[in-house]
C-alpha cells in the first residue's frame, strides 16, 4: 500500500493508495493483497540492510513458523494457509493436503511441543544490524509458549543462509541483570541496530 497517497478521497477510514503493480490490482481479490497463505502472523520485520521481510506465523496445532518475503518480490506468494502448517499438510480438521501452486514454504519452522527448540507461540524478530560483527546478518526470533513460566521463553538465532544447519537456543545468554524477563512479545531495535525485547 502507497501510504504516502489517498485513492479514496471521499472515505476517511482508507487514506492510503494501491500500487497498480499489485499483484491483484484487476483480477478476483482484493486490491491490497500482496501475499496470502499466513495464518497467524506475529511480528515481522524489514531487514534494514536489504529490504527484505521477515514474518514469524503462528500455528495451530502442529508447527510454527519464520516465513520471508524478499525485497525483489512482485507479490502473489502463497504461503499455503489452510492446506499447510509449516512444511506439512495442516493435521486438523480435515483441510491439509499437498502444497498448492507457487507454494512458498517457511524458511524455518518447528514442532508446538516443550523443549529447547520447541514452543507453541512464535514470535517473529529481527536480522541483527548492529556494530557486534559476530552477530551481523542473524535472525533472532523467540517464543513466549503463551505462558506465564519465564522457564518455558526460548529464544533462538540463525543464520538465514542456513536457517535448520545454524539454529541455536541462547536462553542461556540472555540474563538480564535485574529481574526476570516475562512475557516477552516484541523485538525493537535502535538506531545503532541493537537489539531489544520487551
Amino acid at each position: 500500500m502507497d501510504v504516502n497517497g489517498d485513492a479514496f478521497p471521499a472515505d476517511a477510514a482508507k487514506n492510503y493508495a494501491i500500487p497498480p503493480s499489485n499483484p491483484f490490482v484487476g483480477v478476483i481479490g482484493d486490491d491490497e493483497i500482496f501475499a496470502y497463505g499466513l495464518r497467524n502472523p506475529f511480528r515481522a520485520s524489514f531487514d534494514r540492510a536489504t529490504g527484505d521481510l521477515w514474518i514469524g506465523d503462528v500455528g495451530q496445532s502442529a508447527r510454527e513458523e519464520i516465513d520471508f518475503l524478499p525485497a525483489s518480490s512482485t507479490g502473489g506468494e502463497n504461503y499455503g494457509w489452510r492446506l499447510r502448517e509449516g512444511t506439512i499438510a495442516t493435521p486438523s480438521g480435515g483441510v491439509g493436503g499437498p502444497p498448492p501452486p507457487g507454494n512458498v514454504d517457511p524458511v524455518y519452522d518447528y514442532n508446538r511441543v516443550a523443549g529447547a527448540f520447541g514452543g507453541t507461540v512464535v514470535t517473529g524478530g529481527y536480522v541483527y544490524r548492529g556494530p557486534d560483527p559476530a552477530l551481523q546478518g542473524k535472525y533472532f526470533f523467540l517464543d513466549s509458549r503463551g505462558s506465564t513460566n519465564v522457564a518455558d521463553d526460548n529464544y533462538w538465532i540463525f543464520d538465514p543462509a542456513d536457517p535448520d544447519g545454524t539454529v541455536q537456543n541462547i536462553d542461556n545468554l540472555l540474563t538480564p541483570n535485574v529481574g526476570s524477563p516475562m512475557y516477552p512479545v516484541c523485538f525493537g531495535d535502535d538506531e545503532m541496530g541493537d537489539l531489544y525485547i520487551a
